[in-house]
């Protein structure tokens, strides 16, 4: 429903008395609500009916975007977004040098064991355990801990961030990279390194081959990262205290277990940026595509699917007429004072009238309000033909308001 929603009420905060008779300020935590958080579980989006200001600003605040606002391009010159964008490249940076710079180190150990890449893989996937839910819980009260371009376009698919929000992030995680490809030309001193979960020998893995797997465990990362680290039923299960590091086994089986079962596959590439970084830094390869083609894929799916099954309920007015009227009329009256709200909350039936109209004033300006407003449901088509063809009330309704003191203040005395 595309609707008017009642804005917050900001709250000045007092400054405290000091000792000596001054001034001390009193600071408040800087924390920009996203539903796209990983591992929080949604914990800390925005309530649409409370914080319709934020909204209004930073859609994603709450989950599932409607698609005209996942578009509008007014994200781009806020500043809020490219701090967290910034934040983003510089946590891409340090994680994606520091994987690659330990993962040359585990190729190099692969060759001289009798156990091949098992034992390599084994540790690697221990230290990814370690080492991404640092960097999540690190980034994540800033830009959502993404660190990852994987994450970043299975969350916009999933309409729990903005095309703004994608575009930057992904281009400071790409540009967070790109130092760290340097970076680690510049530790080794050479370009002649191999970092595994980016290298293929397409001697003895084809494309195709390499393909299929970099999807399929792709699909596995975002389904399980969002199962653990994204769904708003699990707040209570365990919280964000647990879902970062839950988002860390995840990446650490499936690096381990994609690792050593194919010969001459060194493990998926899981994260677009590291790759890129590291191929900065040493080569760029034919098949650097599927480090990228694969995730977008593995996230369209995930896209369908999340649409699909989302999990959230839609909630829809009763298509019973009385708690058709009922619910109207008790979500208007949160705008009237206490006092008066009691015959407003009492139910109605429909056999009393045809249409519905009912007159309201308000202590205070509607801004968002100009003299006409139409409010159209989302599925409004479907909506007038139940009115019309079945002649029935819809569970979401299209409604009109109409503020005439926009242009005849005598409507509104006293204001």
């Amino acid at each position: 429903m595309a609707s008017f929603l009642p804005q917050a009420q900001e709250h000045q905060l007092q400054p405290l008395q000091g000792r000596n008779g001054g001034t001390r300020r009193r600071f408040q935590v800087a924390s920009t609500p996203f539903a796209g958080r990983i591992g929080a579980n949604q914990e800390f989006s925005a309530h649409p009916l409370e914080e319709a200001e934020l909204l209004r600003k930073t859609p994603d605040a709450a989950p599932l975007v409607p698609w005209r606002q996942m578009i509008c391009p007014s994200q781009f010159i806020q500043l809020n977004i490219w701090k967290a964008a910034f934040t983003e490249g510089v946590a891409t940076c340090l994680l994606v040098y520091f994987t690659c710079f330990l993962a040359v180190g585990l190729g190099r150990m692969a060759g001289q064991l009798a156990t091949g890449p098992v034992v390599p893989s084994l540790i690697g996937g221990l230290l990814n355990i370690l080492t991404l839910p640092l960097f999540i819980f690190a980034a994540g009260p800033v830009s959502g801990g993404h660190v990852n371009p994987t994450i970043t376009i299975a969350t916009f698919f999933a309409r729990l961030s903005t095309f703004p929000r994608t575009i930057l992030y992904i281009s400071f995680q790409l540009l967070g990279a790109t130092v760290a490809g340097y970076l680690l030309r510049s530790s080794f001193d050479t370009r002649s390194f191999v970092i595994p979960g980016c290298v293929i020998d397409t001697s003895l893995v084809s494309v195709g081959s390499a393909f299929t797997i970099e999807v399929t465990t792709d699909f596995m990362l975002i389904f399980l990262s969002f199962s653990v680290g994204l769904d708003p039923r699990q707040r209570e299960v365990f919280g964000p205290a647990l879902g970062p590091i839950f988002v860390g086994i995840i990446l650490g089986i499936t690096s381990f277990g994609t690792g050593y079962s194919q010969i001459g596959f060194t493990g998926f590439g899981g994260n677009p940026a590291r790759c890129f970084g590291a191929m900065v830094g040493s080569h760029f390869t034919s098949y650097h595509w599927i480090h990228w083609v694969g995730p977008f894929v593995a996230s369209i799916l995930h896209g369908i699917m999340y649409y699909l099954i989302p999990p959230y309920q839609y909630s829809r007015y009763s298509r019973d007429v009385d708690g058709f009227f009922s619910s109207h009329l008790c979500f208007l009256s949160k705008f009237l004072p206490v006092d008066k709200r009691t015959a407003t909350e009492q139910p109605f039936t429909a056999k009393h009238f045809l249409c519905n109209a009912s007159i309201w004033s308000f202590d205070r300006v509607v801004k968002e309000l100009s003299v006409h407003n139409v409010f159209l449901a989302e599925e409004y088509k479907e909506s007038f033909d139940t009115i019309f063809d079945r002649h029935q009330l819809p569970g979401e309704p299209s409604f009109y308001v109409n503020v005439p003191s926009r242009i005849d203040p005598s409507a509104a005395p006293g204001r």
